[in-house]
């Protein structure tokens, strides 16, 4: 399978992990000579017979009506979309929420899928996610119903190891040279094979508005965000949620919504602002067609999130500092310490992490992130690399004291089996074998992770910048990230320099990732009236570090420990 490498850059149990993740999230591949239309697309037809790949371009796959609510049916059977002006007051300052979770149904500050996306009023939807659950996205979006017949354009993104069509189209003898039972990882030619491939299955079995995109990548296209496109403003969506029913009804995650109000037509437009040419930037990346970019270019009014939302992005490769696309991973998270966070405080900060995926946490790793992530010029920061001189180890007693937020396997074990089922998108490198020889250093770096919600799991990716002279338990952190960056090299980068001076400093990530940055003071700005910054941190505080005597150790996904 392709575009695997979520946590570091080729570690084949972490891979095995990610493979199996996305294996279980969808239909069993075993039986694709039948087309899977109800899981594709939530279609009342269960399955349609075996087919020759020869016949399937005379088929079309027909949707049922459905009971999808909304206005009556003018005479030509095509209903007018329903304006949702309440969705632009409600998000026009922007909104973090967390998921509304069983436990949560009647908390504040949550939120839940169908909260966001209207059929009825949708005139466009966009979304990249690494992992799909496709029946649980269909159900909320235009594709059955009277509002099917609109023809809604859904541009849908996702690394294509995860569509279902890829593993019919290869059972299907569709896609000579890729072999699903070897589970290798597709070559850019392979996947330059596949495209055109499963895109016509779509064409020929799926909702007439579906426009698949599968951006390519030598790591993971694991960016998790939404565009959706409504009457009068564009609803943006940054979240940790991969598109499953378990991420966004049943676990711990969090959730960054903005409404931005459509410029009126001849009405001047003010100067783009850093928040717009960034998230255009990462379109770009993704590879998006520009039918869709310019849906989004120059349409909207991102003043209201301009200065207080910050985007950070990944994106595979190796990419210079002194570039202007070359800001990423934690680069990008360096020049937003350096940009909030005043120089005197900087050497006091200590970082909190709570993340789904935990890399081996290397202390070279470490020490380099932990300098960048507090603001440190890159001079300082990034030794300078020459060729054949390996760099002087870091002394275990230099390493900062950072505090990971993360279950044990026992906190795990002790939940329901519903909720365990969600740990399987979770893990950490340090698994059993490695961990008993893990230094006391890092081991002692590792907290229990105790929902506020007794007995729920996660797969948020939540950074704090605390100053450590602040002893209020109740003071708001200096800044906060949240969005898919996992603790790790593919997702947040290895920064390398080698000139002296500041100069030529590079990064490399394995990964799409998206998320934002937001001042801890603004917080409260983001949340509903009355509210306190700490409604947003789904965790009981302070967390309980772990017993080594006791044998306390981090969760491993089975998929992970399978492989040992």
């Amino acid at each position: 399978m392709a575009s695997l490498f979520d946590i570091s850059g080729g570690n084949p149990l972490e891979i095995s992990a990610i493979q199996d993740a996305i294996y279980r999230s969808i239909q069993d591949t075993r039986g694709l000579s039948d087309i899977p239309t109800k899981h594709l697309y939530g279609s009342s037809e269960r399955k349609r017979p075996r087919e020759e790949p020869s016949t399937l371009s005379t088929k079309r796959l027909r949707l049922s009506s459905g009971s999808a609510s909304g206005p009556s049916q003018p005479t030509n059977g095509v209903p007018k979309v329903k304006r949702w002006d309440e969705g632009l007051e409600m998000y026009r300052r922007g909104a973090l929420r967390l998921t509304r979770t069983p436990g949560r149904v009647n908390s504040t500050n949550v939120v839940s899928l169908s909260d966001l996306v209207r059929p009825e009023s949708l005139e466009a939807f966009a979304s990249h996610s690494f992992i799909v659950e496709d029946h649980f996205l269909s159900s909320h979006l235009p594709v059955q119903g009277p509002h099917s017949l609109r023809g809604v354009p859904i541009y849908d993104s996702r690394p294509i190891e995860s569509d279902p069509m890829f593993h019919l189209a290869a059972y299907q003898g569709l896609l000579p040279g890729i072999n699903l039972d070897k589970r290798t990882k597709l070559t850019k030619a392979q996947h330059a094979q596949a495209v055109p491939v499963v895109r016509e299955l779509h064409r020929q079995f799926g909702p007439p508005g579906l426009r698949p995109l599968y951006p390519w990548a030598s790591g993971c296209a694991h960016s998790k965000f939404f565009l959706l496109f409504y009457p009068g403003f564009l609803l943006l969506v940054i979240t940790s949620c991969n598109t499953m029913r378990i991420d966004m009804d049943l676990s711990d995650n969090h959730w960054y919504i903005h409404a931005l109000p459509e410029i009126p037509p001849g009405k001047k437009r003010k100067a783009k602002t850093t928040f717009e040419h960034d998230l255009l930037a990462h379109m770009l990346d993704l590879d998006w067609p520009e039918e869709l970019v310019s849906r989004v270019r120059g349409k909207y009014d991102f003043r209201s999130a301009e200065g207080r939302v910050h985007l950070v992005a990944s994106v595979p490769g190796t990419k210079r500092a002194t570039d202007d696309e070359g800001s990423y991973g934690m680069l990008r998270l360096n020049a937003l310490a350096r940009q909030i966070i005043p120089p005197s405080v900087r050497p006091d900060i200590d970082m909190e992490f709570c993340a789904g995926s935990v890399n081996s946490l290397p202390p070279e790793w470490i020490d380099q992130t932990d300098k960048l992530l507090r603001g440190r010029d890159l001079s300082r920061a990034v030794p300078v690399t020459k060729p054949g001189v390996p760099e002087p180890p870091v002394s275990l007693n230099n390493l900062p004291e950072w505090s990971i937020v993360f279950p044990t396997k026992a906190t795990v074990a002790a939940c329901s089996p519903q909720v365990i089922e969600a740990a399987s998108n979770i893990g950490c490198c340090l698994n059993n074998a490695k961990w008993p020889e893990t230094s006391n250093e890092v081991r002692s770096m590792f907290f229990d992770y105790g929902s506020k919600d007794p007995g729920r799991l996660f797969h948020m990716k939540f950074y704090q910048w605390k100053d450590s002279r602040n002893k209020d338990p109740s003071a708001p952190p200096l800044m906060v990230y949240l969005g898919s960056h996992n603790l790790s090299k593919a997702a947040l980068g290895e920064v390398s320099r080698l000139k002296s001076g500041a100069g030529d400093v590079r990064i490399k990530c394995n990964n799409f990732e998206l998320g934002v940055v937001i001042r801890g003071k603004d917080i409260v700005d983001f949340l509903e009236p009355g509210s306190s910054w700490d409604d947003i941190v789904p965790y009981v505080r302070p967390q309980r570090p772990y017993n080594n005597r006791t044998g306390d150790s981090p969760w491993n996904s089975p998929a992970w420990l399978s492989q040992e």
